[in-house]
């Protein structure tokens, strides 16, 4: 029979989060009740650290009106914990309906969570993870229900380290997978990828032990301490472009934020949470990531990656990441990315500050060498001191594309500063179906855009920028300067609202007219998608109204209407779009 637990509390325990897409995600939104203390049990462990009893732990994630607790049972060989009755030197392992499992104090009220009576017996195997929903009632703790799910089918074994990180499995180049629950993780994982050096630091890329291929999937908030006083900074950055040592794994952030992060690199570059991902015979993937704080670096510097490598053919991606960070470099510097080469950054966001000389964009400082930037906005400030500035991207360079992408923050170039625009600062290839609303000033005249600052022989298709706001605060042209590109359909939105009333981000062009801004940026993103059909670079977002605009732009009032809400967002559409 199961024995009671020895249940221990308080801040030596470690959160312990299963498959955020299953838990998680349901607890996003939802109102946390949290338990007045933690409960784990006390696991025993072998020579080699690894589990040989099972764990039980509460996870930190929570319904509005149920708690779910976990238990997770982990055996390096399958070994029979559990036995309801031995015959012949055979187990039977499951715990039977009726045990008490443990005891929970909610609001300062203790409840039994016991397994339902003539409940079939819960077996534990190898690799599961076993979720309980629990509902906490007016007396007693009901389990209404018991999911099991394979941590990874492929692995009998799991490696528990304090709870702080373990292997899951592999991803499909080979490489494990680290699970990481906290900063003691974390800065495990890093020693890792990055190996250690000879005074226990974390390593270059190069160091002893690294293995710049391992996967990593965060499956808590990350709170990282403060920085050392005597270098500034508390981390080192994930993959070394400049000594040939760029991270080549798989990261997803599993939708949680890493916060605190503070580089302070002032000389060094390829600087972010990763300095370099990529290389041309091994491409990276980070996503799903979040992480706040500030990086100060020179060259290739951005908030989640300092630069990306791959190739034409198979480039590195950086999908679904959020930059909280407050970005300062020098060339080559973005908000989400500093360099993009060989790169496709697609759904990320920026709503940190970013500031640099040359090659500064609110999402990428510059966008090169065939790499893609799809469903990307940018909501933070973005200063540059010299040329080629822009609220998305700094420099959009030969073969690249830009699709679907949004501004609505400041973007300011001083000193001699030129090319400078809502969108992009400097374009040398191919933009479509992209809106800014932020103002946008500089001291070169000539070249700055509400779209573009500067176009140079290049294709820019429908794309719409803000006029209104305060005075001289957003150029009357879409295209600063043009070399002799192809521009179709660049319009301003001269106005708040039209005469009868209606956000001009939202009325067509004529009274009678169908072709609002939505419209028609849509059915250019279906025009691109046609030509794209054997690729990588279709679009699968969709511009939509968004209802907070109406509201905010009325708040915002006269004479500017200026406001940081966006009238547009970006959605993937959840039925097949009409032709």
């Amino acid at each position: 029979a199961l024995r009671t637990p020895n249940l221990i509390t308080g801040g030596d325990c470690h959160e312990f989060v299963p498959y955020p897409d299953r838990v998680t995600a349901r607890a996003r939104t939802a109102t946390a009740l949290p338990l007045d203390n933690e409960y784990y049990t006390t696991p025993t462990l072998d020579a080699g650290n690894i589990a040989t009893a099972p764990l039980l732990r509460r996870s930190p994630a929570y319904l509005s009106d149920a708690h779910c607790f976990v238990l997770a049972d982990v055996y390096p060989n399958g070994t029979s914990q559990y036995s309801g009755s031995s015959t012949g030197g055979s187990t039977t392992v499951g715990i039977p309906g009726g045990t008490p499992l443990f005891d929970v104090t909610h609001l300062g009220k203790t409840y039994t969570v016991t397994l339902p009576s003539g409940a079939t017996p819960l077996k534990l195997a190898a690799g599961t993870i076993t979720t309980l929903t629990v509902t906490l009632g007016a007396t007693d703790a009901t389990v209404e229900e018991i999911e099991i799910a394979d941590m990874d089918e492929d692995t009998p074994s799991i490696g528990i380290s304090n709870s702080d990180i373990c292997i899951i499995g592999n991803a499909d180049n080979g490489q494990p997978i680290y699970a990481i629950y906290n900063e003691k993780g974390l800065m495990e994982f890093a020693h890792i990828v990055m190996g250690t050096k000879k005074d226990g630091s974390v390593g270059s890329g190069s160091s002893a032990g690294a293995n710049l291929a391992a996967c990593g999937r965060l499956m808590a908030d990350i709170y990282l301490s403060e920085p050392d006083p005597t270098n500034g900074s508390n981390w080192t950055p994930l993959g070394n472009y400049s000594n040939g040592c760029p991270y080549t794994g798989t990261f997803d952030g599993g939708g949680h934020t890493v916060f605190g992060l503070v580089i302070n690199r002032p000389d060094a570059g390829y600087q972010g949470f990763f300095g370099g991902i990529g290389s041309s015979s091994a491409p990276a993937t980070v996503k799903n990531l979040t992480v706040e704080g500030t990086v100060t670096g020179k060259n290739n510097t951005g908030g989640i990656v300092g630069f990306t490598d791959g190739s034409s053919s198979n480039p590195s991606h950086v999908e679904n990441c959020v930059n909280r960070i407050k970005v300062k470099g020098e060339e080559y510097v973005g908000g989400v990315v500093g360099n993009n080469a060989h790169g496709i950054l697609r759904n990320c966001r920026n709503e940190g500050s970013v500031e640099g000389t040359q090659y500064v964009g609110g999402v990428a400082g510059t966008n090169n060498n065939s790499s893609t930037i799809i469903a990307c906005t940018n909501t933070g400030s973005v200063m540059g001191t010299d040329y080629n500035v822009g609220g998305v991207v700094g420099n959009n360079g030969s073969g690249c594309t830009i699709t679907a992408c949004i501004n609505t923050g400041s973007v300011e170039g001083t000193n001699t500063s030129s090319n400078i625009g809502g969108v992009v600062g400097g374009n040398s290839s191919s933009l479509t179906a992209c809106i800014s609303t932020g103002s946008v000033k500089g001291t070169s005249t000539s070249s700055i855009g509400g779209v573009v600052g500067n176009n140079y022989s290049a294709t820019i298709t429908t794309c719409y920028w803000q006029t209104f706001g305060p005075t001289d605060s957003r150029p009357t042209q879409g295209i600063g300067k043009d070399d002799g590109g192809t521009i179709t359909d660049v319009n301003p939105i001269s106005s708040a609202y039209t005469t009868d009333g209606t956000p001009s981000w939202f009325a067509p062009a004529t009274p009678s007219g169908t072709d609002t801004p939505v419209a028609k940026l849509n059915e250019a993103i279906e025009t691109w998608n046609d030509a794209h059909t054997d690729d990588d670079l279709a679009c699968p977002y969709r511009f939509v109204e968004n209802t907070a605009y109406s509201e905010a732009l009325s708040k915002a009032g006269a004479p500017d209407y200026d406001t940081p809400v966006p009238p547009l967002l970006l959605e993937i559409p959840t039925e097949p779009t009409p032709p």
